[in-house]
């Protein structure tokens, strides 16, 4: 069963039932460092909710909810803290890192070692060696949708639940086409192995992209094949695994169509494609942000019915 369907609910409908604390910015989690095999260092929050009232419970049998930030962002936004503050008021447990190169992990800023390979074992290792919850429901904004994929396909013991937001699998792949149309990017590319593609989202302007990057990502692509061609093929997700994609109708970065064509190409029965007809690539206004939790709320209902 797919679904495709138009959300516009005012923020009033949705506030009463999540049970939002004021106090929740109290309980922030400190810092944390996880050292991966080379030596560089993984930033990470991790709450880590209260014993049960019930002692016949464990606090590891409820979900946890893993958050997957996107590209040269971390895991400080406010789709991060607004699904802390909701797992802090509804008991669950969150964890939200930082890529290689990104936020607070090492190194300061991302070199020609920032790949998507790179990415998705930072993300790997943050769900074997911090996420403690036997299941995790996972969240992934823009590439991170691209990283929630990839980790549902490689725990599917532990990944009971996706909600991608803007999720931009093989946006190397646009990226790349960008480049090569554009006859100062190209031969900045060919004469540096690198191109710095002018973008609203960074304080400096650009982003630059590493010929690394866009190479290395070929190994992981899913709607496309390697020489950048869209291709049709399924993409192994457990079939009981319910999945929700969020796009923006007003997406210029990701056009929504490719959460439509990911969204066929799953294999779990249990899919929804929600398109907001205001939204942008972010969706991080305060409708947008209650929105992500209204549906994450969804799914944490059916992952326990299906428990129970």
């Amino acid at each position: 069963l797919v679904q495709f369907s138009f959300f516009i609910m005012s923020i009033a409908r949705l506030q009463p039932s999540l049970g939002f604390s004021s106090s929740s910015s109290d309980k922030m989690p400190p810092t944390s460092f996880l050292t991966r095999e080379d030596g560089n260092k993984i930033a990470y929050l991790h709450y880590n909710p209260p014993a049960p009232h019930n002692k016949g419970e464990s606090k590891n049998q409820k979900p946890g909810i893993l958050f997957c930030p996107g590209f040269q962002s971390n895991m400080h936004g406010s789709k991060s803290h607004t699904l802390l503050s909701y797992c802090i008021s509804h008991n669950y447990e969150y964890t939200a890192f930082d890529y290689y190169g990104h936020g607070q992990s090492s190194p300061h800023k991302c070199d020609e070692y920032g790949t998507i390979g790179r990415w998705y074992e930072d993300a790997l290792f943050i769900l074997d060696h911090a996420a403690l919850s036997n299941q995790q429901i996972v969240v992934g904004s823009s590439m991170g949708g691209w990283m929630m994929l990839l980790l549902a396909q490689e725990r599917s013991c532990r990944v009971g639940g996706l909600v991608g937001i803007g999720s931009a699998p093989d946006f190397t792949v646009q990226l790349e086409k960008h480049i090569q149309s554009n006859a100062t990017l190209a031969t900045q590319m060919t004469e540096n192995g690198f191109a710095d593609i002018p973008t609203e989202y960074d304080q400096e302007g650009t982003y630059r992209i590493y010929r690394d990057l866009l190479e290395e990502a070929k190994s992981h692509l899913l709607l496309h094949n390697a020489n950048g061609e869209q291709i049709q093929r399924n993409i192994d997700i457990a079939k009981d695994v319910p999945v929700r994609l969020i796009h923006g109708l007003q997406d210029e970065d990701i056009p929504w169509q490719s959460s439509l064509d990911l969204s066929k190409q799953l294999t779990c029965q249990d899919v929804e494609l929600m398109l907001i007809k205001n939204g942008n690539h972010r969706l991080s206004s305060t409708q947008h942000l209650d929105r992500m939790v209204y549906v994450l709320d969804d799914i944490l209902r059916r992952v326990h019915t299906l428990e129970s």
